[in-house]
């Protein structure tokens, strides 16, 4: 399959190329950026010459409609959501690693604080935790983000299985500082981060409705978010737990911890 990327110089960007490089079934044919940089990847990215020396070009949706069998955005979230359009009314698949089309309209607004894709564009597109959603002969596909896939994949089976109270889940995520992309801030400083341990985003950050919307509307949880190496996401709640005694079912509420970790 020939495929193109846009937003290729971002930590998504560049991490999504790694990965393809070594699918056997997949061909990167061009790689985008919000400008024509005139210059191959293995320039900016000196470990690539040799490996992957293609030139980084300007945005141009009919170009990478000519050349490519799929596009993926790993752009900043505010950008897929306008690039997308051509590609959907073309009928031409997309894959958004970005948080633009996760959410109704409404939603991504209150949470991103950005104008949402057109009605139409954002219903085209599916949330692909492929663990749990068939993705197969989907055409737009809304890749979820790091803390909801984490978080996600531990929750979704006990609450598929009537297993925990919605009313009691507490989110302790941890994340690497390249969560937050490359623009340089004071809290990405060395001085800041470095053997740091910070909490940041407390039951505000965008991922925290991602989780209501495609696990539980009824999810009552608080989320608390920190910056580390890797990520990792625990989930503590209140469990119920059955048992037999012979004569009638008994239910107790103990407390649990469910964990999914991933070194990155």
């Amino acid at each position: 399959m020939r495929i193109s990327i846009v937003g290729i110089t971002g930590y998504s960007g560049m991490e999504l190329l790694r990965i393809l490089l070594q699918h056997p079934q997949a061909e990167v044919v061009s790689l985008h950026a919000s400008q024509d940089m005139e210059a191959p990847v293995s320039e900016l990215y000196p470990h690539l010459k040799g490996i992957c020396d293609l030139r980084i070009e300007a945005f141009d949706s009919q170009e990478i409609m000519r050349r490519a069998d799929l596009v993926f955005f790993a752009t900043s979230s505010g950008v897929a959501k306008d690039l997308s359009k051509d590609f959907v009314e073309a009928g031409f698949p997309v894959i958004d690693l970005s948080g633009d089309h996760r959410l109704p309209g409404n939603i991504y607004k209150k949470w991103y604080q950005k104008e949402p894709a057109e009605g139409y564009l954002q219903k085209a597109f599916i949330y692909g935790l492929s663990e749990f959603t068939d993705v197969r002969g989907k055409r737009f596909i809304a890749n979820p983000g790091c803390y909801a896939t984490a978080t996600e994949l531990a929750l979704i089976p006990l609450l598929k299985a009537r297993a925990i109270e919605l009313d009691s889940i507490i989110v302790d995520a941890k994340s690497g500082l390249t969560g937050a992309g490359k623009n340089p801030a004071a809290s990405s400083h060395f001085v800041h981060v470095h053997d740091n341990y910070v909490t940041y985003k407390l039951n505000q950050h965008q991922h925290a409705r991602v989780h209501q919307q495609h696990d539980d509307e009824n999810l009552e949880s608080t989320r608390v978010n920190h910056q580390r190496p890797g990520i990792e996401s625990r989930k503590r709640n209140a469990m119920r737990w059955w048992w037999d005694d012979q004569r009638k079912r008994r239910s107790v509420s103990a407390c649990r911890r469910r964990s999914v970790k991933s070194q990155c």
